[in-house]
């Protein structure tokens, strides 16, 4: 996988009702396009790592490819069975990292919002690409089906910029 800069480029544009409620003297500075806004920076990133999912014990069910790792109590497309694991073995396979954090930062008006992923990983576990019976303890129902079979992780990275209750920054200095 290859990793690239993405961007976003965005603008707030200003309510003309908002506009003519400023006071005289900053209604003629204004320039919209030029504003400088309080905003919340939330960034989302999710990372892969290949991990140890479970541990093989056939009393407790099978590890699903079909169900990202899941329990099922078919063997079919299970991690034990494509892999030929023995009981007690561990099972490893693609797990999911989240990370969010957010920040208030000061923005323009108008702008490019970059992401610069800072991931290069994607993991998957491919067993079939029919549909199969889904057989689950203590629930089955015979018309119930899964697939295609498949166990994934895309790493990836979303940023959210999003305004406060006060987002206006003025500097009375110009």
């Amino acid at each position: 996988m290859k990793t690239t800069k993405v961007w976003t480029e965005y603008e707030v544009v200003s309510n003309p009702e908002f506009t003519e409620t400023l006071p005289e003297g900053i209604r003629d500075k204004y320039k919209p396009e030029e504003s400088k806004l309080r905003c919340n920076l939330t960034t989302k990133q999710v990372n892969c790592s290949n991990e140890k999912i479970g541990k093989v014990s056939k009393n407790e069910g099978y590890h699903s490819i079909c169900r990202a790792g899941g329990k099922t109590f078919q063997i079919q497309n299970s991690y034990e069975d494509v892999f030929s694991l023995s009981e007690g073995d561990d099972v490893i396979g693609p797990k999911t990292i989240v990370n969010e954090f957010s920040e208030l930062v000061q923005s323009a008006a108008k702008g490019v919002l970059k992401v610069e992923p800072e991931f290069n990983l994607a993991l998957a576990v491919y067993s079939s690409n029919k549909f199969v019976k889904d057989i689950n303890k203590g629930i089955h129902n015979p018309n119930s089906y899964i697939g295609p079979c498949e166990h994934h992780c895309m790493p990836g990275e979303i940023k959210t910029l999003t305004l406060t209750e006060d987002p206006l920054i003025f500097d009375l200095k110009k």
